[in-house]
């Protein structure tokens, strides 16, 4: 089963991307999606490898460069019915080898599996990124307290023949919202019937934490509610940003109301 790492990155930090890399292996293909932001393109020998895929793109937003990524991926194949697995790689994160291997075998144990969210650890230190469920776990029945991050997303080839893409709107790059396109797009597949889990796989490790992670900060905070808006019913939507800008306020002991603010512009945002 061929494997594709899809990394998207913008300027000067394409040369970080080589560190991504594993040593070349049958099976393995690198897209990458450069948004060069008017550099030449370098003349690295990395970039000459036959397992690396380089697409130069302009203009920015992540979003956009993961939907570029997932046509390229496709377009590799020349069979529609081709199985592979697709793992989305940040441009600074290093992937652990056994990963691969455990993949192969998960995706190829499991037919009907469509998208598996893995786990990452800390580049520096060596713990989790976060907390995660100790066991294979549905995502439609995942804890409460758990969010996605880019870095854990794996899934099948054939997911992309639904039409499945993320929405760019949300995510780096973007014009209001920094974040939450990960959230949208498991949503959505979820809601196109397609089986996710969250694995207990190492994928990764990553040096810095995630982009929503400054839960205060008012772009994440209207990040939060375009999620919000964009998966719930407005009413449910409503009351969920009025819960999280009081649970919020209460653990960071802030005033609420700015806060809920923030979240009723994200919410407010992505259903004009």
């Amino acid at each position: 089963m061929d494997v594709y790492v899809l990394v998207s990155t913008i300027g000067r930090r394409l040369a970080a991307v080589e560190q991504v890399l594993l040593p070349p292996q049958k099976g393995i293909h690198y897209v990458i999606v450069w948004q060069s932001t008017g550099l030449p393109k370098p003349e690295a020998e990395w970039l000459h490898r036959q397992d690396v895929t380089l697409d130069i793109q302009s203009g920015s937003g992540l979003a956009r460069s993961r939907n570029r990524a997932l046509e390229l991926a496709v377009a590799a194949t020349a069979d529609n019915l081709a199985d592979g697995i697709i793992i989305f790689a940040d441009d600074d994160e290093r992937i652990a080898p056994a990963a691969i291997a455990a993949l192969r075998t998960l995706y190829s144990a499991y037919p009907r599996l469509d998208i598996a969210l893995c786990r990452a650890r800390r580049l520096e230190t060596d713990v989790y990124l976060k907390s995660y469920p100790k066991q294979r776990t549905n995502y439609v029945r995942r804890p409460r307290s758990y969010y996605i991050s880019s870095v854990e997303v794996t899934m099948r080839l054939r997911v992309c023949h639904v039409n499945l893409r993320f929405d760019e709107r949300f995510g780096l790059g973007s014009n209001e919202l920094c974040a939450g396109e990960e959230e949208v797009f498991l949503h959505d597949a979820t809601r196109r019937g397609l089986l996710a889990i969250i694995e207990p796989i190492d994928l990764c490790s990553t040096p810095q934490d995630t982009t929503g992670s400054n839960v205060l900060a008012p772009l994440s905070l209207r990040s939060k509610g375009a999620v919000y808006g964009r998966c719930m019913s407005f009413p449910i939507a409503l009351l969920r940003c009025l819960r999280e800008a009081l649970g919020l306020a209460v653990r960071h002991r802030c005033r609420m109301w700015p806060l809920m603010r923030e979240l009723l512009y994200g919410l407010n945002y992505i259903r004009r």
